[in-house]
């Protein structure tokens, strides 16, 4: 709950405030936007496995506090949305076990692999880029959803 609460929040409050306080007109744009934030969710936010509560419940909570975030930055310009990943390629997943990996794998839909970083960054920069995306949360997961194990 620290990191991925505690620790979201503060980290996009500290880049609100940043990004509010920049007075560089060049940096406004027509529709008076001045940034945007973008936070990590997960699709065990959506459903938790077995064994997953805490970080499921944490996950769950970064997906509650991108509307009203958004919705209170409004006046400074500031879109606030986050991308909810499956199962993807990352430091963690390189210590699975080829079994645990397998099984894994054939959970998924389609594409039947993990995700990427490029994928991921791609969707950030969409977010970042498209001034109609604000306060949503956009699962990035191959239409794979989670079961109860």
């Amino acid at each position: 709950m620290e990191i991925n609460v505690v620790g979201s929040y503060l980290v996009a409050c500290e880049v609100a405030s940043k990004i509010a306080s920049n007075r560089d007109l060049a940096n406004i744009d027509v529709d008076d936007e001045r940034g945007s934030i973008v936070l990590v969710s997960s699709v065990a936010g959506f459903e938790g496995q077995l064994g997953q509560t805490a970080y499921a419940t944490s996950k769950g909570a970064i997906r509650g506090l991108v509307l009203p975030l958004a919705r209170d930055l409004v006046p400074w310009g500031i879109r606030v949305n986050a991308i909810a990943p499956g199962v993807f390629e990352t430091a963690m997943s390189q210590y699975l076990n080829k079994t645990a990996r397998i099984k894994l794998e054939q959970q998924l839909e389609f594409p039947k692999r993990f995700g990427n970083a490029g994928e991921f960054a791609a969707l950030a920069v969409c977010l970042i880029q498209n001034k109609m995306m604000n306060g949503e949360i956009v699962r990035l997961d191959g239409a794979t959803r989670l079961g109860k194990l």
